[in-house]
């Protein structure tokens, strides 16, 4: 599948402050009618991830809380199946909507590079020493601590959850972003992924009958 979006984008993907994007949006000057049609996706997807009708005039970020609540949903998929399953299946159709049977190839473009975005925006915060603190908060996580506990949450959101709840097919998408985003962590995300994912791989895949 090719996820590339228009060059013209780039700017606005990697930006992960809302503001900021819809002010790179707003100049945004396209060209083609892929470019065109690309906008239309993108902008829906904007205005669904940072709008919440309760929240009237608040900027919120639903795919980011999505992301944080679908860690919380992994570590019990196991014991609470049913309900982890109809968590996650929600969580996907509330950030993805109707975009990939309005816009097709374009729209699953466009929903991946959202969900990388959002994923960006994620892994930032693990940078942060209140990331990962341990007993019970009180001391700060080494950066080799929060390496690790960024990748377990990248495994947890998405490959571990996928495994767990066999919706490898229905998660593909934001598990390929998720993977992606996180491999731009740092030189060596993407084998500690890997290698992390691989380790899990057996316990994750016995799922209950």
């Amino acid at each position: 599948m090719n996820y590339e979006y228009p060059q013209v984008f780039d700017s606005y993907y990697q930006e992960t402050d809302p503001d900021q994007r819809e002010k790179i949006f707003s100049g945004l000057k396209e060209q083609t009618d892929r470019e065109e049609t690309f906008a239309r996706a993108a902008r829906e997807l904007f205005d669904r991830r940072h709008t919440d009708p309760k929240r009237k005039g608040q900027r919120v970020d639903t795919f980011l809380w999505n992301m944080i609540n679908l860690v919380i949903v992994a570590k019990s998929a196991r014991v609470f199946a049913r309900r982890s399953r109809r968590e996650t299946l929600e969580a996907l159709a509330s950030m993805e909507g109707q975009t990939r049977e309005t816009y097709g190839e374009v729209g699953t473009a466009a929903l991946y590079w959202e969900y990388r975005n959002a994923a960006r925006r994620y892994f930032a915060t693990t940078a942060s020493k209140g990331y990962g603190r341990k007993v019970f908060g009180i001391i700060a996580a080494n950066e080799e601590d929060r390496k690790k506990r960024s990748c377990a949450d990248a495994y947890e959101m998405s490959i571990g959850l996928a495994r767990r709840l066999a919706l490898d097919e229905e998660m593909a998408l934001f598990s390929d972003a998720v993977r992606d985003e996180y491999s731009c962590y740092d030189a060596a995300a993407a084998e500690r992924l890997e290698d992390y994912a691989a380790s899990r791989k057996d316990k994750d895949l016995k799922r209950k009958s």
